[in-house]
């Protein structure tokens, strides 16, 4: 059996204008989400052959959620924590473990921005 080499994949600050929040004017207009991605996956593969076939490509798990969030009209960023990590764990089988950050800016004049943050392995635990 050849060694595995868990390594984290991190994209942060992964800006996508979208339709989200429940009060009224946040259903018809865009707002910036901030989301932050670590993807836990088998860096062995990789290591090996150099290739970007053997690893999670980071560019198409930004263009997965960018066109998903664009698609769907959420209205909380805790669902969308909870189902991107499922979305990303469903469709990139390397992923051993996703956590994902949703950030909102725009959510309270309060403070700079309220996050929501969700972690799942691929076991389920989460």
């Amino acid at each position: 059996m050849s060694a595995t080499h868990p390594g984290r994949i991190e994209l942060r600050g992964l800006a996508v204008d979208c339709i989200v929040g429940v009060l009224p004017h946040e259903r018809v207009t865009e707002q910036t989400l901030l989301l932050d991605v670590v993807l836990t996956a088998d860096f062995a593969p990789a290591a090996a052959s150099d290739a970007l076939g053997d690893i999670i490509d980071y560019c198409q798990v930004a263009e997965a959620l960018t066109a998903w969030l664009r698609a769907m009209r959420f209205k909380l960023i805790e669902t969308i924590a909870v189902r991107g990590c499922e979305l990303l764990l469903d469709r990139f089988p390397a992923i051993i473990e996703c956590e994902l950050a949703v950030s909102k800016p725009a959510a309270m004049t309060q403070a700079a921005m309220v996050t929501a943050r969700h972690q799942r392995s691929r076991g389920g635990g989460g």
